[in-house]
């Protein structure tokens, strides 16, 4: 039920793009950086977790969390890394409750 109910939004978004209050521009202009953000973020653990796993034994021995803390650089960076996760995080929550929102008012006024 879930997955209809958000194709007819996706539908009605598509069909009605030249109403949409986000237009293209300005959406993108809007959160381009929160979605860099979140992929410096993501490409920062992937990176950490592969050196975690990787062969250099100066991090082996330790807990899954402090072979990640180490691979990382340290405890402040582990903690820089955990609040940019939670920063991008509520900002595409946030982005995404704006087309959420939209798309609805679109429906509703139908």
């Amino acid at each position: 039920m879930t997955a209809t109910i958000l194709q007819a939004i996706a539908d009605t978004v598509k069909e009605n793009a030249h109403d949409f209050d986000l237009k293209r521009e300005e959406f993108w202009k809007t959160w381009t950086k929160v979605l860099e953000a979140c992929k410096d973020n993501y490409e920062t653990l992937e990176k950490a977790v592969k050196r975690a796993k990787g062969k250099d034994k100066s991090g082996k021995g330790r807990e899954v969390w402090d072979r990640l803390c180490w691979a990382l650089g340290g405890e402040d960076q582990m903690k820089e890394l955990e609040d940019g996760l939670e920063k991008s995080c509520e900002q595409v929550m946030m982005m995404h409750q704006v087309v959420q929102m939209s798309a609805i008012r679109l429906v509703a006024q139908r």
